[in-house]
Parts: C-alpha cells; structure tokens; sequence
C-alpha cells in the first residue's frame, strides 16, 4: 500500500454532525466479488475483484448518518499477476470506492475511481489522510488530464468531489 497509512482506523466525530462511527461494517471477498456486511446481512457491492491473493483491500472511513452507511475503501491489486515478468508485471492498480447504503442494504450507491494504474497510465500525485479527510491527485496521461479527489467524513453523504484540469502540454504552450 503506497500511501494510505492510516487504513482501518476508526473515527467519531460526536453528535455535532449527527454522524456516529460503524464498528460491524466490513468489507470481504467471496466468488471474486466485494462484499459489504453490516448487522449480519452481506451483499455484492458491484465492484469484481477477482481472485487475486495479493489484493489489498482496506476500510479508511466506516460513517452511519441517518439511516445510511458509508464507506471508503482503498483496493489495490497488482497489474498483471499472471505474468509478472510482462507488460507491469510489477505494476499496482489503485482504486478508490466509495459507498452509500441503507442500513438493510437494500440499496448501494457508489462511486468508483481508478487513481494509480500501469496499463492506463495514471499516476498517483499527491495524497494526504487525516482522521476525518483524504486529498489525493493523480495524473491521467492518456487522457493528457490531472484529477483533485477531495472527501470529508463529517459529510459522508456528498461522497467524493472530483476537480478535473487538463494538463497543458508542450504544443498548446507553443500555440499561445
């Protein structure tokens, strides 16, 4: 794991916010699916993860606000395990989740974000975890583009804000 240090510390951050920290959320892999389970019920997250033993998945934020549970997960995995000694054999993939769901989990809603990947090219910049925010950046140099996450867990429910600038290259300087 690069920088997410603090992985599955738990937060409380008091009444003020009407938010109370989850200690039975968890998040686990079965027939190559993610799995939430909260108070004894499990169900697929719609996020495949495949087989691979060397993934690592880790809670960074566990919220219950109002009858809703959220969750921010860091998942990565290695590019290409099968053939270590290929194209980013030795590669990561990094992905962000985060998840909104009813307490019966009857309903999921999520948000999936690719932030370090060897086959598309997209390079963690910048990442910063306290206890209760994450401020990561990364670099998309296929689509030539730089993406600010920001994620406040006093305010689980507007999930991750996304500012997107484009990367000047060396022809749109020539241009101006």
């Amino acid at each position: 794991m690069k920088y997410f240090l603090l992985t599955g510390m738990l937060f409380c951050y008091g009444q003020a916010f009407g938010i109370t920290t989850i200690n039975n959320a968890s998040i686990h892999v079965a027939n190559g699916e993610m799995l939430l389970t909260y108070q004894g019920r499990s169900v697929a997250v719609g996020v495949e993860v495949g087989t691979q033993k060397e993934s690592n998945i880790n809670i960074l934020f566990r919220a219950n606000k109002g009858n809703r549970i959220y969750l921010v997960i860091d998942y990565e995995r290695p590019s290409n395990p099968n053939n270590p000694a290929g194209m980013c054999g030795a590669g990561q993939e990094g992905t962000l989740i985060w998840l909104n769901a009813a307490e019966d989990l009857s309903t999921i809603n999520q948000s999936v974000i690719l932030y370090d990947s060897c086959y598309k090219d997209i390079n963690l910049d910048e990442n910063h975890l306290t206890y209760s925010t994450l401020y990561t950046s990364f670099i998309d140099y296929d689509a030539n583009k730089k993406t600010v996450l920001r994620y406040d867990n006093k305010f689980p429910e507007r999930g991750f804000q996304l500012e997107v600038k484009k990367l000047e290259t060396k022809s749109n300087k020539i241009a101006k």
